[in-house]
């Protein structure tokens, strides 16, 4: 059986799939069971949430608890017990709850077999299997972000251009940049604009869009391009010479604009005359006149007139047939490929654009997940028994598919085997979604597939999968396995919100069916069943806020949306009893959460929102952050200002006073950045004074040492930087250090601990960072609707509900399958070598089979077919927003206030916004007053609602060891310590060589020893024997004026030769006469030295140096050796 179940909002979805994954796993004795049930949901969250409550449901039953799932499930399967409550019942019951009890302990044994996955997981996961089989890299890094990449895609590709290898590209990226620049784009944009189209390769539907036409090449596209071109200016022309003609002729006859009724005939040719007016449809009266000879002259037209008239109105008529014919020929075609021209050229960068972004993949060796599907699809439509699922097909014998309305039509594709395999073998299989919450079309959510499978419509869903005959099979073989279900009762919310939302649904479905059928396929059901006892005193209230000078315009920023909002959040908590918990505001777009973020929290609110769960807004992380950017730019006047004062106000808790600012400036423009540091030091000292917590024995520069920082790696900069701010004592900032710990901890795990690599890459993923939206009864949750999905609250609050339900023409965009059509086309000959005289070869026409172009209502004017794709594309934008409204309109439990900007509404002809649905569904109800709605039960119980406190885990500490003076000494292990023999004196020997690579003049030598005791390379006592070990090296009398000050001295410089070595002399000085090469030896003199020395010689000769001394110097010996 594979059952599709239709659960709409607060029915019980999350119940049903619990309770059908229990009966799975407890039908039997088998503990193990559990291993082959795969539930596969869209979010990690909505993983979490069901990993809960199976668990404790198991738990629940195993301890003996009462639980009405319980019930069910032993209802469900062995429903004869019913008969015998206290015999066979009893002893049933009995059953499940051992199975349960064993099914617990197994779970948490085997943990990693609970196959409960978002679909990704559980996609990657096969891919992983099969690395070599799907041509990914073997140990292969999941890339989730492209925008950084596509834009690094482009830019490399730009650097192709004057390459004599890209001539192709180059001309085409130059006709680009100067039709923007005619156009008056910003250059600068360009790019970006590049990138941004590029995100079309990664969205699945426009993917496979794009990828019909991966047989033209950047050549094709331009010469498809030309012509479409060409094509405009003929068709252009032509009707402009008919014109032309028509308007010489009513010259030429003594005749002008006024002599016409209206100048209606006149104007018809005059405006034509114009190329950009020539496919104008003509209007009401053009149209009379020249088709039923009515409105060519006023009653009072001179005889004059009317005989001239009468001589050229068949030529005119003439003129105007012509022009018509034409333009009704060509003009579909007209419109279309003025939609098309302007994305070609980003059509014929598409191709370089993405083999630039799989070289950064390939280099990188990572994978984008949008990869993962397109691999899988290539093998599951081509083998019969695709044997990447092979294992799985044997081991998972139930697919339950959790919000089965988000499932695009490839992830269904890749599913649809082990559906189809396991139906074979006569299992249960689920899949439960709600067609009216499907929002994430953006992502590539399909709502036609729940549709098509619960009315097993199966025709239109085989079309849409792709024309694979495997696909189509599979959807035959499980169409008898086809079962239906509608969950109908809302438990959630109140009696008086469930009525409501039944009742606007309903009106509004019934009002758009006939222009959007789609409609009525997914609210057809709409209506919602009230519970046994369900609960009352709900309201619902809409209203229409008055804007200043009833200005409409959609960036009207006045302040009375914000301040209704304000004033219905104080009654809900002051009259209504509601605490600020229970309150979420929901908006439909992210600016104006935004508005309605920041202005609560002006008025002193806790809240919820997506910025304040950013990372980016958390003053610690802004701390540690400011603090890297000074250690890698310590000259940076910017970034130790930033640093410093987010250090006074997370730290010292104050604002800098005058003289506080004196002393900033000072610290600042100082040269020396020690200077900053010992500043920062001693107001840590005083810092930790005050509050009790500086140790005895503690000193100033022990808090925070920039040599030592610099030494270590990313993440423990970091947890060293936490620890000594104390920042986690704050406790409010706490989930936001862990995150930032997380992300810098998995940034030095798969890209390396270069700090000034991770502070470019947070500055590009700051923003799309945060943390887990905390469960808190005093602050108000500000977030958008699509991601209230799931939630439910018992105040809901919609300002800003006048969005747009019709396409946007300047942002959106969508692909058109296009008819060929001759200037569609390349090819039929090559005349390459022409010139020469050689054969003209024939080949196949290629054609341009899809095309992007801006969603408009011209595209009404194109071919039938784009036409087609144009309305459906509306439906679907249509419902999309109903859907919206839907998921909004249900999230509340006890109150629901709708606000939206008030307008002439009577006067509307063309509706574009869903406020407008509001007053249809007002006006439905013969309201006396369009300004309002308040539901009969205004009237509510004002008693404080009860929270749910979750349990508390107390961390008392955050324990950090500090591991950078091991990994250093790890690190130069090699180099400092005899590792070989371990000789004390071989061992002093390394010590002393280390030492001089940061020594070139005798002033160096007490900073290098004080750094190698930072470093913890040499203890205090070992100090003075490496300082007259160097002392006797600098003033060897064979090495005099080669520590000099003026000397141009290079230490330990890499020199890389053609073969692709490296040579690094230990020391180089540059006199006026000669180069001298200083290479520092352990030991007694060998053959390996002299010939290494002579090697660096051979290179300095080559570089065109005539005199070059070599020595080595011998450091244990005191010996200095010319080679």
């Amino acid at each position: 059986m594979f059952k599709i179940v239709s659960s709409s909002a607060g029915s019980g979805k999350t119940y049903t799939l619990t309770k059908e994954y229990l009966k799975l796993a407890l039908q039997s004795d088998n503990a193990y069971y559990f291993k082959h049930i795969l539930a596969i949901t869209f979010t990690k969250a909505a993983t979490r949430e069901m990993k809960d409550r199976i668990m404790v449901k198991l738990e629940a039953f195993a301890n003996g608890h009462e639980d009405p799932m319980l019930h069910d499930i032993i209802q469900e399967l062995y429903p004869e017990s019913l008969a015998d409550r206290e015999g066979a019942y009893k002893l049933r019951e009995r059953d499940i709850r051992n199975r349960a009890n064993r099914v617990f302990k197994q779970i948490l044994h085997d943990y990693s077999d609970f196959a409960i996955l978002t679909i990704d997981s559980f996609v990657q996961r096969v891919v992983s299997a099969f690395t070599d089989e799907l041509g990914i890299p073997f140990s292969f890094e999941v890339e989730m972000e492209a925008g950084e990449l596509l834009l690094m895609a482009v830019e490399r590709m730009l650097e192709k251009t004057g390459d004599e290898a890209y001539t192709e590209l180059t001309d085409i990226l130059e006709s680009f940049y100067l039709e923007a620049g005619q156009e008056g784009k910003n250059y600068h944009s360009l790019p970006e604009a590049m990138a941004g189209f590029a995100n079309d390769l990664l969205n699945e539907q426009r993917y496979a869009a794009i990828m019909k036409n991966a047989h033209l090449s950047a050549k094709d596209f331009k010469k498809i391009r030309r012509q479409l071109v060409g094509a405009l200016r003929k068709w252009e022309n032509q009707l402009v010479q008919w014109a032309e003609k028509g308007q010489q002729l009513i010259l030429e006859s003594g005749l002008d604009e006024k002599d016409f009724s209206y100048g209606t005939v006149f104007r018809y040719f005059k405006k034509r005359t114009d190329a950009s007016e020539a496919m104008t449809e003509p209007g009401a009266r053009e149209k009379d006149a020249f088709e039923n000879d009515k409105g060519w002259l006023t009653k009072t037209a001179r005889p004059f007139v009317v005989e001239a008239v009468a001589q050229i109105k068949p030529q005119l008529v003439d003129f105007y047939e012509r022009i018509e014919e034409n333009r009704l020929a060509v003009g579909g075609n007209y419109f279309l490929y003025q939609q098309l021209i302007p994305h070609l050229y980003h059509l014929s960068l598409l191709n370089e654009i993405k083999e630039e972004f799989d070289r950064q993949l390939r280099e990188n060796n990572r994978v984008h997940i949008s990869e993962f599907n397109q691999k899988i699809l290539q093998i599951v439509t081509e083998d019969p028994v695709p044997f990447i699922y092979e294992r799985m097909g044997e081991k998972f014998n139930h697919i339950l598919i959790d919000e089965f309305q988000d499932t695009s039509k490839l992830q269904f594709a890749n599913v649809l085997p082990l559906i189809d395999n396991s139906l074979g073998y006569d299992h249960f299989n689920l899949a439960v979604g709600d067609s009216k919450q499907a929002i994430y079309r953006f992502r590539g959510g399909d709502m036609d597939q729940i549709i098509a499978l619960h009315s097993q419509n199966l025709d239109r869903l085989a079309q849409s999968l792709g024309d694979s005959e495997l696909t189509v099979e599979r959807l035959e073989s499980i169409r008898w396995h086809l079962t239906g279900d509608v969950l109908r009762v809302n438990r959630r919310s109140a009696k008086e919100i469930i009525e409501f939302n039944n009742a606007f649904f309903g009106i509004i479905e019934e009002l758009y069916r006939d222009q959007f059928p789609l409609s009525h396929d997914v609210f057809e059901q709409v209506a919602q069943e009230l519970p046994p006892n369900p609960k009352t005193g709900g309201e619902v209230q809409i209203e229409f806020i008055p804007t200043l000078n009833n200005d409409t315009n959609d960036d009207d920023d006045t302040p009375a949306m914000i301040n209704r909002t304000l004033a219905l959040i104080q009654q809900a908590t002051e009259i209504d009893g509601f605490s600020v918990g229970d309150i979420s505001v929901l908006c439909r777009y992210k600016k104006d959460a935004k508005k309605i973020a920041n202005h609560l929290k002006e008025n002193g609110y806790n809240i919820i929102s997506d910025d304040s769960l950013s990372l980016r807004f958390s003053g610690a992380v802004n701390l540690v952050t400011a603090f890297m950017r000074v250690l890698v730019k310590p000259d940076s006047r910017l970034d130790k200002y930033e640093a410093l004062y987010l250090f006074f106000r997370m730290i010292v808790k104050r604002i800098p006073d005058n003289k506080d600012n004196q002393r900033l400036k000072t610290v600042v423009e100082s040269h020396d950045v020690r200077e900053f540091y010992v500043f920062i030091n001693e107001c840590l000292r005083q810092v930790k004074a005050e509050a009790g917590d500086l140790k005895e024995g503690d000193v100033i520069d022990a808090f925070l040492n920039p040599y030592r920082l610099l030494q270590i790696s990313a993440y423990e900069l970091a947890e060293k930087l936490v620890q000594t701010f104390g920042l986690f004592e704050i406790v409010e900032e706490r989930d936001y250090l862990f995150r930032f710990l997380d992300v810098v901890l998995e940034f030095n795990t798969k890209r390396g601990s270069h700090l000034a690599d991770f502070l470019d890459y947070w500055e590009t993923q700051k923003e799309k960072i945060s943390i887990s939206a905390p469960s808190d009864p005093n602050a108000i949750t500000v977030q958008t609707i699509h991601r209230s999905k799931g939630l439910e609250y018992p105040v809901v609050i919609i300002p800003y509900a006048d969005w747009d339900f019709v396409p946007n023409a300047k942002r959106d965009s969508m692909w058109v399958n296009l008819d060929p059509s001759e200037e569609l086309g390349v090819g039929g000959f090559s005349t390459k070598d022409v010139e020469s005289g050689e054969m003209i070869e024939q080949t196949e026409t290629k054609w341009l089979q899809t095309g992007s172009v801006q969603v408009k209502e011209t595209l009404l004017q194109t071919t039938e077919s784009v036409a087609l794709q144009y309305k459906e594309e509306r439906e679907r934008v249509f419902v999309e927003n109903l859907n919206l409204l839907y998921v909004a309109f249900t999230r509340p439990t006890k109150k629901l206030y709708v606000l939206a900007k008030e307008e002439n509404f009577a006067k509307i002809k063309s509706p574009r916004k869903v406020s407008y649905w509001l007053y249809q569904y007002l006006e439905s109800l013969q309201e006396p007053e369009i300004g309002s709605l308040e539901t009969p039960a205004k009237l509510t119980t004002r008693t404080p609602h009860a929270t749910v406190q979750a349990p508390t885990f107390y961390v008392p500490q955050i324990i950090s060891t500090d591991r950078s003076r091991e990994l250093r000494l790890r690190r130069l292990a090699n180099r400092i310590f005899d590792v070989e023999t371990f000789e004390k004196k071989r061992d002093h020997g390394n010590k002393v060589h280390y030492a001089l690579s940061m020594v070139r003049t005798p002033d160096d030598v007490p900073s290098a020893l004080v750094r190698m005791q930072t470093e913890g390379m040499i203890e205090k006592i070992e100090a003075e024997d490496i300082r007259k070990s160097l002392d006797k090296i600098l003033q060897h009398p064979d090495l005099q004026g080669l520590f000099e000050v003026e000397s141009n001295v290079i230490n330990e410089r890499e020199i890389l030769t053609p073969d692709g070595n490296i040579h690094r002399p230990d020391r180089v000085v540059h006199l006026n006469d000669r180069v001298v090469i200083v290479d520092y030896k352990t030991g007694i003199p060998v053959e390996n030295h002299t010939i290494q020395i002579k090697r660096y010689a051979k290179l300095f000769y080559e570089m065109g140096y005539a005199r070059v001394d070599s020595l080595l110097v011998y450091i244990e010996r005191n010996e200095v050796i010319k080679v």
